[in-house]
C-alpha cells in the first residue's frame, strides 16, 4: 500500500488529508516543517509527498531542493500545496520540478485523483498486486482477504494493518509505526489495537485460519503463519 507523507504545518489541515488518504487506503506520514520532514524520509521513505509551499523556517521550494538530494528521494513524486493558488506560484513550483501543483482550498476526489494518477505513472502504485503468504492472500484493491476457502470483506484500515504484517512475516511490526500510517501520530496505538482485534476476529471465523496475529508486549505485532503440512 502506498504511504503519502503530508508536509504542513496547519495542524487542521494535517488531520483532515491524514484522514482522507487513510480511508482512500493510504499509509500516512506527517510533518510540520521542512527539518522534520526530510528527517522521516530518511529513515522510511514516502510514495509520495504533499508538500505545503508556505512552512515555517524555510519554503516547500527549498526542502523539494533537499528532497532530491538524498538517493532514496530523488525521483519521489512530490504535489505542492499552497493557498496561494496563481500562476507565478504553479510556474514556480513546476519549474522547481515539482511532478503536480493543487491550490488550497481542493476538492478531496481531484487530490486523491491527482495522487493515484502520480502514483501511476511514477511506478509507485503497489495498491492493486495481490500479496500472497502461505494461505492468506490480500487483494488491497478489492479490500478482501482470502482465508481458509473464504473470501472476507476488510476495511481500508484493516488492509493497511494487514498488508504491513504479511510484507513481513514473522517479524515484530512496531505499533507505533502502525499507528502514524493510520493516523499520522505514532502515539495512537489504541486505533491499531482495535484493527488489530478485528483482524484476529475475521482470521479466526475462516474454518482453516491460515495465519495468527500474536501481540508482542510493549513493542508491536506479529504475524504467524500456521503450518498445514503441504
Amino acid at each position: 500500500m502506498p504511504n503519502v507523507m503530508i508536509v504542513d504545518d496547519d495542524p487542521d489541515i494535517q488531520w483532515v488529508l491524514a484522514q482522507q488518504l487513510t480511508q482512500a487506503g493510504y499509509g500516512v506520514q506527517t510533518a510540520a516543517d521542512g527539518a522534520e520532514a526530510l528527517a522521516r524520509m530518511r529513515r522510511q521513505p514516502p510514495d509520495l509527498v504533499l508538500l505545503d509551499v508556505h512552512l515555517p523556517g524555510t519554503s516547500g521550494y527549498d526542502v523539494h531542493r533537499r528532497l532530491r538530494r538524498l538517493p532514496c528521494c530523488a525521483d519521489l513524486p512530490v504535489l505542492f500545496l499552497t493557498i496561494a493558488d496563481n500562476v507565478r506560484n504553479r510556474v514556480r513550483a513546476l519549474d522547481a520540478g515539482a511532478d503536480d501543483f493543487l491550490g488550497k482550498p481542493f476538492d478531496p476526489e481531484e487530490l486523491l485523483v491527482r495522487i493515484r494518477a502520480l502514483l501511476r505513472r511514477s511506478g509507485r502504485d503497489r495498491s492493486a498486486a495481490l500479496i500472497r503468504c502461505g494461505d492468506l492472500v490480500l487483494d488491497p484493491a478489492l479490500r478482501t482477504m482470502h482465508a481458509g476457502g473464504r473470501i472476507i470483506a476488510l476495511t481500508a484500515s484493516e488492509v493497511l494493518v494487514l498488508r504491513r504484517l504479511m510484507e513481513h512475516p514473522g517479524d515484530v511490526c512496531p505499533a507505533a509505526l502502525l499507528a502514524e500510517q493510520l493516523t499520522g501520530s505514532a502515539e495512537q496505538t489504541g486505533a491499531v489495537r482495535w484493527h488489530v482485534m478485528n483482524l484476529r476476529q475475521k482470521l479466526a471465523g475462516a474454518a482453516e485460519p491460515p495465519a495468527t496475529i500474536r501481540t508482542i508486549a510493549g513493542v508491536g505485532y506479529r504475524l504467524d503463519l500456521e503450518r498445514t503440512g503441504r
